[in-house]
């Protein structure tokens, strides 16, 4: 009796301590700077929430993104799973796992809804739908080493020391950014030229031919995916001027952006369905940022990655450029001065101060 007396009381003891310890010691954080992520807020409470459960599942992410010393513990536990067994230094393949996205859902949603009614309008019907479909699995099929139906889970290698996001693609998704970029064309004036321009990822230049298997080819769904563009939208091909500099580290080795060299090639493929003349590399000023960790490598937090040197190179072209700012979705009353380079700015933020500048 004893016994069941003194464990019920560890037990409370513990409960209180750790609610205490949450609750009064914990510092509250909105994003988390080592996960690159945005943490859960704690839920708005309301009857409609308590008996769908969605309030309980709210409170159970807050908690498991807020408790007490939880960096030190992460931090341990990546310690632990590197030092478990024996690995490949040169290979490691974390799957399910992606870096968060801008999301073209999220995109399409901003549009103003009598526009999205008229995109909608135009989407294909299910025999349409299934003509795309079996378009995008014939572009696979005649591409070099493309397989129809390859199935990859979303994941991470990591091979000599880089990271990159194993490709799997989709028609769905593929569809999805043809509507939004359709959408955009059919309610802006005619005098204004709309681009369409797919950022390849690095597994497209980097990935070695005997781990091609874990990831989907790139330029067969690119191409898929620009022949559902209406026939006045600019496609810009960014993959036949970047692939013969692939040598000269076109992407960041932990982070799943490019590197301003790989955007200043990109950069020159727009110039050329433009009608624009690049500005040369040399001209512009070449600013180094070091040491850098991005993205997929706090996603894993893999030691080879940690190792790897990376750093963050930008270039900054010649002369003075004004911005405006727009806070709000405002277009219109006072706008705000921003730059192109923030060469002060903290990791990715010196591009316009970050993605909402």
């Amino acid at each position: 009796m004893k016994t069941a007396h003194l464990n019920v009381t560890v037990f409370l003891l513990v409960v209180f301590t750790l609610s205490f310890l949450f609750f009064f010691t914990g510092k509250s954080y909105s994003v988390s700077e080592a996960e690159k992520r945005a943490l859960a807020p704690f839920p708005d409470v309301d009857w409609g929430k308590i008996f769908s459960g969605e309030l309980a599942r709210g409170i159970e992410s807050y908690v498991c993104d807020h408790f007490p010393l939880r960096d030190e513990f992460l931090a341990m536990h990546f310690f632990v799973r590197d030092r478990k067994g024996i690995r490949n230094r040169d290979f490691a393949f974390y799957e399910n796992l992606t870096a968060e996205n801008d999301g073209l859902r999220d995109v399409l949603s901003e549009i103003k809804p009598h526009e999205i009614v008229k995109a909608q309008a135009e989407e294909p019907g299910e025999q349409e739908e299934a003509e795309t479909e079996e378009g995008l699995e014939g572009a696979l099929v005649a591409s070099k080493g493309g397989v129809a139906g390859l199935s990859v889970k979303k994941g991470i290698l990591i091979v000599g020391g880089r990271a990159m996001e194993a490709f799997g693609g989709s028609s769905k998704g593929s569809r999805l950014f043809a509507k939004v970029v359709n959408a955009y064309r059919e309610v802006l004036p005619k005098s204004i030229t709309v681009y369409a321009l797919l950022v390849p990822s690095a597994s497209a230049f980097y990935l070695p031919e005997e781990y091609k298997k874990r990831s989907n080819p790139q330029a067969p769904f690119i191409e898929a995916t620009y022949a559902m563009l209406r026939f006045d939208v600019k496609p810009v091909r960014v993959l036949p001027e970047m692939e013969p500099h692939k040598d000269e580290n076109l992407y960041l080795k932990t982070d799943h952006h490019w590197t301003g060299l790989g955007a200043y090639y990109a950069y020159r493929a727009f110039c050329k369905v433009a009608s624009l003349e690049p500005i040369p590399l040399e001209q512009m000023k070449r600013v180094e940022v070091k040491p850098y960790l991005g993205s997929l490598y706090y996603l894993v937090r893999d030691d080879a990655l940690k190792n790897s040197e990376d750093s963050l190179v930008f270039f900054v072209p010649p002369g003075n450029f004004d911005v405006n700012i727009y806070k709000g979705g405002a277009t219109e009353n006072s706008p705000i001065k921003g730059k192109v380079v923030y060469e002060n700015a903290k990791n990715y933020g010196v591009f316009l101060g970050g993605d909402a500048p």
